[in-house]
């Protein structure tokens, strides 16, 4: 009975270099962010308290006393709920923390790309 030889273990593939802590911050800070806001609603105080408290920057349109943020606004989400960022090129409407971090990391890493 004849034995088959082992199959031959596939080419090592090269490691990709890990981003380093200094790329990323350095792509973060890159990042445009934009709040569509007004002084009233409760999601938008909310946003503004967590993005001051991590010292993330921002430009923030109210969408109340800007009628060409208000337009902007239209463009990027027609139901003009508040509040909506643009993170880049990336839009999210409404507000948690863990759905802006997630936009956020999207944006920083096509920055990497």
């Amino acid at each position: 009975m004849e034995v088959a030889p082992a199959p031959e273990a596939p080419a090592e593939q090269p490691v990709q270099d890990a981003i380093s802590e200094e790329d990323a911050k350095a792509a973060l800070s890159q990042v445009k962010i934009e709040m569509y806001a007004t002084q009233w609603c409760g999601s938008c105080r909310r946003a503004r308290e967590y993005l001051s408290y991590n010292d993330i920057a921002y430009t923030e349109y109210d969408i109340d006393e800007d009628e060409a943020a208000k337009e902007r606004l239209g463009k990027i989400n027609p139901r003009t709920s508040i509040p909506t960022f643009q993170i880049d090129d990336i839009v999210q409407i409404g507000f948690s923390p863990e759905n802006f971090e997630y936009r956020l990391n999207q944006a920083v890493r096509k920055r990497l790309d």
